[in-house]
């Protein structure tokens, strides 16, 4: 009974009622009724310091407080100044806790399990709330995250602390917003007047307009993010900026030479790559914006009128006319944009500015590289493809090196910016749950994209190895006709027959002809002339070479897809096109798009029967298993998988499509 003892003494010196203490400490109503009962465990030392600042003892009262509660003495690292400040927390922790699972991937395999123990939420948050704790009274604090998507329990490490907790959307990084407006309400909150200090616990360069209203206000702005994952102008107009990774102890095993010096800010003439953060900087969204609209005119540079144009068409730097222009220059400080000054050439007597994107900047050359591999993997047409497996696409992407959260915040942006279409519709298992589906906007990406941007010669080869396939079948099912295959081949591969003749598939029949001429030359097939017995004439004939490893790859693949389209058939009728498209191409490490062509070329064989769906739709697959092929490949004793021989849709990592 202590310490209720105490507590209550001093409470009622100060002339405060035990309600009205429990309200200003941020507990319930009736913990410090329960503390001075002694109904309530001792205090940990932290909600000790709470009260003595609620009820604003001198340090010999807040030693006595924590004596009687078997702590030690307070002794302040800043002296005075610490009691004169009033600090307000908020922790974007999904953002820091994905970036230090990132740092911690990068170290040795050996120092790993010592790291991820120094990163573990419970150490987050306690250590965040003691850093804070040094600069002064704590009297708000607030963290969000998507906290059923993360291991289960971290809220609860939040909770144990007295910070207030909130959850941020599934599948969409809007925590920024919530944040924000949370820093607002503070802000204009009378009971929150007297917090002169508010803690941003994150790298995301959303938070850069709130910063400069806290600065506006006259507030002072902590930044405490982790390094190689912080927004450059976050960080440099912060009162300050710490690093999380060096408060938990991992500064010295995670930063290498060159993570220390991206944290120096390189200036314009700094080659090196910028630091990268977790959100879509302004510079950024400007390279894609920007080469899109240069693109669309034919342009190699803009004047300042007509950039200022592009600036309030696409309020990619702010709609103020001040704010454009302080981007504009940064912009020109980082070498992002170039600008030239010439004579007007329709007056001699003025001078004209022009600007240029500079495509070699590494900055600009991500952002872009990014957007392609976005235009890849998103389909133009169709259902569309699910959030989630773009974004393991994206950061399975050895080029790219996307996060889980940087590939996350890249699709809300394209989605924001208009260039993805993004659908809610029920999960096609899965009751009650919702699948977001990404699609392309139509013409938002200028020239169709080319999953592989294939040239003519690509496409020949593509063609080459489908005839392959497409002879096979025609010999399998009409032995007896082999002296027809060859026109036969050729008529398929123009589209002019088939069950399932699509127009996707056509070509013309010169463009056939190369294609085969290009399969005889790499040995797939051989084109020869027999005689005809019954005109005394010859026969132009084609004889598939089936001890070519490529010919054993390509009917090894046609095989793995009928057995995977029949294994998901076992328990429904039909799959749609899209789930079957999307899983061939994850299990055979392929694209998409690749996935899609050999799903074309099934159906025109009539292997695959596409039922079609609603307006929109791509349709649904099965297969006929009274087919002479499926029949074969479903049931034929022992058959040798694709899969079990191969590490994906190629031997040699040639690929699903076109090989060299």
């Amino acid at each position: 009974m202590e310490f209720g003892d105490t507590l209550a003494r001093l409470r009622k010196s100060a002339g405060r009622t035990a309600a009205g203490l429990a309200q200003a400490i941020g507990v319930e109503p009736d913990m410090v009724a329960q503390i001075e009962r002694g109904e309530y465990r001792t205090p940990e030392r932290r909600l000790v310091l709470d009260l003595a600042r609620a009820l604003d003892l001198n340090d010999a009262q807040t030693d006595e407080l924590l004596w009687s509660a078997n702590h030690l003495p307070y002794r302040s690292r800043n002296g005075d100044a610490e009691e004169t400040h009033r600090v307000a927390i908020f922790v974007d922790h999904e953002n820091v806790y994905i970036a230090l699972q990132d740092l911690v991937r990068s170290l040795p395999p050996d120092a790993q399990p010592l790291a991820r123990r120094r990163i573990e939420p419970a150490t987050l948050a306690l250590q965040i709330r003691s850093a804070a704790e040094e600069i002064g009274w704590v009297k708000a604090a607030l963290a969000v995250a998507d906290w059923e998507r993360l291991p289960a329990g971290q809220v609860k490490e939040y909770l144990k602390l007295r910070y207030q907790v909130d959850y941020n959307l599934t599948g969409r990084n809007n925590a920024d917003l919530k944040l924000s407006d949370a820093i607002r309400n503070v802000l204009e909150d009378d009971e929150y007047d007297d917090v002169d200090t508010y803690v941003l616990v994150t790298g995301d360069g959303g938070y850069l307009t709130v910063l400069e209203t806290l600065l506006r206000r006259q507030k002072r702005v902590y930044v405490w993010g982790v390094h190689g994952a912080t927004n450059q102008l976050l960080a440099r107009n912060a009162t300050d900026v710490a690093w999380i990774d060096d408060m938990l102890g991992l500064a010295d095993s995670i930063r290498s030479e060159e993570s220390v010096e991206a944290d120096s800010f390189p200036g314009p003439a700094d080659d090196r790559d910028p630091p990268v953060g977790n959100d879509v900087s302004r510079l950024e969204a400007l390279a894609i914006h920007l080469t899109r609209y240069l693109q669309a005119r034919s342009w190699s540079f803009i004047t300042f009128v007509r950039f200022l144009g592009f600036l309030d068409e696409t309020g990619v730097f702010g709609q103020t006319r001040e704010e454009q222009l302080a981007w504009l220059s940064h912009a020109k400080e980082t070498a992002v944009i170039r600008e030239e000054i010439v004579d007007d050439p329709t007056d001699s007597t003025r001078i004209a500015r022009r600007f240029y994107l500079n495509h070699r900047h590494p900055m600009v050359e991500r952002a872009w590289t990014i957007r392609n591999r976005v235009g890849e993997i998103v389909p133009q047409g169709g259902r569309g493809l699910a959030f989630g497996v773009v974004v393991d696409r994206l950061i399975n992407d050895s080029q790219i090196r996307l996060s889980d959260v940087q590939a996350k915040n890249w699709l809300t942006w394209f989605s924001d910016a208009g260039f993805l279409q993004a659908d809610q519709v029920p999960h096609f298992r899965k009751e009650g749950i919702t699948v977001t589906l990404l699609r392309q906007t139509p013409g938002a990406w200028g020239e169709p994209n080319r999953a592989d941007g294939e040239s003519d010669q690509d496409r020949l080869i593509r063609a080459g190895e489908f005839s392959v396939v497409r002879l096979a079948d025609f010999l399998d099912r009409h032995p007896h006709f082999a002296w027809m295959a060859l026109s036969q081949l050729l008529n398929r591969m123009a589209g002019t027959v088939g069950p399932g003749a699509l127009p996707a598939m056509a070509m013309t029949r010169q463009d056939a002809k190369l294609a085969i001429a290009l399969a005889q030359e790499r040995e797939y097939l051989t084109v020869e002339q027999i005689p005809n017995l019954k005109t005394g004439g010859t026969t132009t004939v084609a004889r598939l070479n089936r001890e070519e490893p490529r010919v054993i790859e390509l009917l090894s693949l046609r095989d793995t897809l009928i057995r995977r389209l029949a294994s998901m058939l076992v328990n429904r009728p039909t799959v749609s096109r899209t789930v079957f498209q999307s899983a061939v191409s994850d299990v055979l490490h392929g694209s998409f798009e690749d996935a899609g062509a050999w799903i074309d070329l099934l159906v025109s064989e009539g292997i695959f029967l596409l039922d079609p769906g609603h307006e929109n739709s791509s349709g649904s697959l099965r297969t006929d298993q009274q087919d002479l092929i499926v029949s074969r490949v479903l049931f034929r004793a022992n058959p040798l998988s694709f899969e079990a021989t191969n590490d994906g849709l190629g031997i040699g990592g040639r690929g699903l499509g076109v090989t060299s």
